[in-house]
């Protein structure tokens, strides 16, 4: 069976509700790191996109690696 992103959305949102206070502090330290996570790459785009690689003055961009945290350069 195929999730789509909304269903997990909902299985998720209807399942909080159900959860102990605990479970819920670790959901809240889960979600602000991805938070920090996902505005980190929108700020990385945000100034790949103004400038070019020093290296070889190409606009073109490619993904080399990951960061220690685990997210793709």
């Amino acid at each position: 069976m195929h999730y789509t992103p909304r269903f997990v959305i909902d299985a998720l949102l209807s399942s909080i509700a159900n959860l102990p206070p605990r479970k819920i502090a670790e959901a809240e330290v889960a979600l602000a790191t991805a938070r920090r996570r996902a505005e980190a790459v929108v700020e990385i785009d945000a100034a790949a996109a103004e400038r070019a690689c020093p290296r070889c003055a190409s606009s073109e961009r490619s993904s080399w690696g990951t960061t220690r945290t685990g997210a793709r350069r």
